[in-house]
């Protein structure tokens, strides 16, 4: 009985000691009245204010003499410049993202590329090139980013294919004499040097002529900006120069320069085939190509010299 007595009081004061021990010692962090620890705030880093960069003014200038600015032709590669500023950043850390509303391709990077116009233009257009100035930078531990945009505008053409188009056109409908002579006349360009000639010798040439057969071969076209056409040396920044025939039944008695008869009323007679001539300029206020004079380049083998200057007879 003494002995039981004994154990019973030895694992009481074990039980006590124990629950003395958790009370101590495993107190949850929750229990009421204690205080949690609190973790101090990590430092993001300073506050940087970065302004984006500025974009300028754009220059798009193509390479060829006298070219005018903010043009280009089919396949032709021009100097783009836009001008950029940034009161933090230096220049060569942007990065520059250059796109065309026409397609093509951009050689290089940064500020100064060049764009390769499409192989293939189908017709004048306008292409808008863009570009997107992208800054990068870190303020209280993220990244940011300053991305402005700009742009400028060229007139992409085909040109020795509109000029070409714009001669035939003119010399073709000069062969139908019933179209009248404000309509053959639509593509020249009012006030150059020989749009006022042009004019009257069309007019002539419906007063005088009716042409009944006539044959107007492709046009062969150079462009040379403030250049000179061959021919009687008629200024010009393209010129075209295609093989025309005309036959035509005389309408009233046609005159030499010197007062001779050339042909009776009733006759019939001959132009060519002969070079004409025709000079065209680029009007970058119009973005187009417009008409201003026509020559015929008698071959003394088929046709006297004298015969261009027969009134109205050729363009």
């Amino acid at each position: 009985m003494k002995h039981r007595y004994l154990g019973f009081v030895l694992s009481a004061l074990v039980a006590l000691a124990i629950g003395v021990g958790m009370g101590a010692c495993g107190t949850s962090p929750t229990s009421p009245g204690v205080t949690p620890p609190v973790t101090p705030p990590v430092d993001p880093g300073p506050v940087v204010n970065n302004t984006p960069p500025v974009i300028g003014a754009f220059t798009v200038q193509g390479t060829r003499s006298q070219e005018p600015p903010n043009f280009a032709d089919a396949s032709e590669e021009v100097p783009v410049t836009v001008a950029v500023t940034d009161a933090e950043s230096q220049i060569a850390d942007l990065k520059f993202n250059w796109t065309s509303s026409a397609g093509g391709t951009f050689i290089g990077t940064g500020p100064k590329v060049t764009w390769k116009a499409p192989d293939k233009v189908d017709a004048p257009t306008t292409v808008t090139l863009s570009v997107e100035v992208v800054e990068t930078y870190t303020s209280q531990g993220k990244q940011i980013t300053n991305n402005p945009k700009g742009s400028t505008t060229l007139s992409l053409h085909d040109s020795i294919k509109e000029v070409g188009d714009l001669a035939r056109l003119f010399l073709l409908e000069f062969s139908d004499s019933t179209i009248p002579t404000h309509s053959v006349m639509r593509n020249f360009q009012p006030g150059c040097y020989g749009t006022d000639e042009e004019t009257a010798q069309v007019a002539d040439n419906r007063e005088l002529f009716t042409i009944i057969a006539h044959d107007i071969g492709p046009a062969n076209t150079s462009v040379k900006f403030g250049g000179v056409c061959s021919f009687r040396f008629k200024p010009g920044d393209a010129c075209a120069r295609v093989l025309s025939y005309w036959k035509s039944v005389v309408k009233k008695n046609a005159y030499n320069p010197d007062g001779s008869l050339y042909a009776a009323a009733g006759s019939t007679v001959e132009a060519g085939p002969n070079i004409d001539q025709v000079a065209a300029f680029y009007y970058r206020d119009q973005e187009r190509w417009r008409l201003c004079d026509s020559q015929f380049d008698p071959d003394s083998k088929t046709l006297k010299a004298a015969t261009a200057s027969i009134k109205g007879l050729v363009p």
